[in-house]
Order: structure tokens, then C-alpha cells, then sequence
């Protein structure tokens, strides 16, 4: 009877030892990763590198430091509910592209106005001042076909599209 008790005794201190056991380490992980606070919110961007994602809370951006397995699940512009810790504001990249080279096709009709004008001055190098019923215009190229003078009166002729 005396070895029974023992036994009993003996494997209830063994159990409550492997409980102590699994407790301490449960409690070793725990500091390891961070407690997670639960974030919702519209998906706005993401950054796999740096395990953050940006939810858009009405005008308010939120960034979280995530799991990349809660990454790989997010699609772009869906409400979705993230567990993590705040993550501090970053500056967004910026990306300025060059130029690219285009030549402008005209489509569509021609469009030529007409209006009749009267010169106000001639300078040496054959360029007209003209005051027309659409205002003044100035440099205006004598085409050297006819002498123009001041006083004159000229056809302007403007082509352009639509």
C-alpha cells in the first residue's frame, strides 16, 4: 500500500513538474514577438520587405507592422482587418519619369479664319504691326510679294484644326 502511495504521489509531483515546465516555456516565447492589436481599414499599399501595410481609414492613414503570411492574403483596395503593431509614418517614394518624345498628329477638318486689318507700322526687317476687327497683332511676316506701308489694308488668314 505504501508503494502505491508513493507512486501516486511520485507522478503527481512529475505532472505538476511538466506542467511548470510547459508553462515556462510558454512564457519564454511570449516577449519574443510583441502582444498584436487588430487594425480595419481599406488596403491601401503594402511593403513586403518591410512587413507594413497601410489602411485607409476614412481621410486617416494607418501603417501596421504585420506577419508576411497576412501580406500574401491582402488585395489592394479591400477592407480587410490586419493584427500587428503601429508602425511609424514613412515618406512616400516619389518617381519622376522623362519626357517622351511625341509628334503631334492633326486629325479632323482644317480650320481657316479670315479677317481684314490695317497696318500700324513696318519695321526694318520686313515685320508688320496689324490692327484687325480681332485686335492687334504684332509680328506678322511681310510675305515680300507687294510693298506693304503703313496705313494699308491686308487680309490676315489664320489655318489651323479642330
Amino acid at each position: 500500500m505504501k508503494t502505491k502511495g508513493w507512486l501516486a504521489l511520485g507522478s503527481l509531483a512529475l505532472l505538476s513538474l511538466a506542467g511548470c515546465a510547459s508553462q515556462t516555456t510558454a512564457t519564454a516565447q511570449a516577449p519574443a514577438s510583441p502582444p498584436a492589436d487588430t487594425f480595419t481599414g481599406e488596403v491601401w499599399t503594402w511593403d513586403e520587405r518591410e512587413n507594413t501595410v497601410t489602411l485607409r481609414r476614412g481621410v486617416q492613414d494607418v501603417r501596421v507592422k504585420t506577419t508576411p503570411d497576412q501580406i500574401r492574403r491582402l488585395q489592394l483596395h479591400q477592407t480587410a482587418t490586419i493584427r500587428g503593431q503601429l508602425a511609424p509614418p514613412a515618406d512616400l517614394p516619389s518617381t519622376i519619369a522623362p519626357a517622351v518624345a511625341m509628334t503631334p498628329v492633326p486629325r479632323g477638318q482644317a480650320n481657316e479664319q479670315t479677317s481684314m486689318g490695317t497696318v500700324t507700322a513696318v519695321d526694318p526687317a520686313g515685320r508688320l504691326s496689324i490692327d484687325s476687327e480681332r485686335g492687334g497683332r504684332q509680328g506678322s511676316r511681310d510675305d515680300g510679294r507687294s510693298a506693304r506701308r503703313h496705313g494699308a489694308r491686308v487680309t490676315l488668314r489664320r489655318v489651323g484644326a479642330d
